[in-house]
């Protein structure tokens, strides 16, 4: 036999708000926004840590309920965490919730800052420097 559980939430005739155009990354103090249908309005916007134990607790876990603020009928803005001690950088869940009513998350990261090695790397040692790195780290191959 076959059981198949389906939480309150979905069955209660609410429709189910969809995320579209979500960002792939997120910032702390960031602002961004996202849109949504199925719904007229966005009550809330959390991010849930994406855990990995199974079978106990895993004391990383965590939901943040983001500041967000409507932007036209059919998006919303939102400021990413303030700080790493709320959220630290990793991988969430986006949720948007409408009437108790969750979408389905899509995955973002959370990060410290954007990274961009090639323009970190010239910043810190120079055009130069980086040449010299890239040399050494390739053995003297010039292709």
């Amino acid at each position: 036999m076959l059981q198949v559980w389906t939480p309150p939430y979905l069955l209660n005739g609410k429709p189910r708000p969809t995320i579209e155009n979500a960002p792939k990354t997120l910032s702390y103090n960031k602002t961004f926004s996202f849109g949504f249908s199925g719904v007229s309005a966005v009550d809330r916007v959390v991010i849930n840590r994406v855990i990995s134990a199974t079978h106990g607790n895993h004391f990383d876990q965590r939901q943040v309920v983001l500041d967000c603020s409507p932007g036209s009928s059919s998006t919303i803005a939102c400021a990413g965490p303030p700080n790493s001690s709320v959220a630290p950088p990793g991988q969430y869940m986006l949720f948007a919730v409408a009437s108790g009513v969750p979408s389905v998350a899509p995955y973002v990261s959370l990060q410290t800052k954007a990274f961009d090695i090639k323009s970190d790397l010239v910043d810190h040692l120079g055009l130069e420097g980086v040449k010299h790195l890239a040399d050494e780290a390739l053995g003297g191959f010039t292709g």
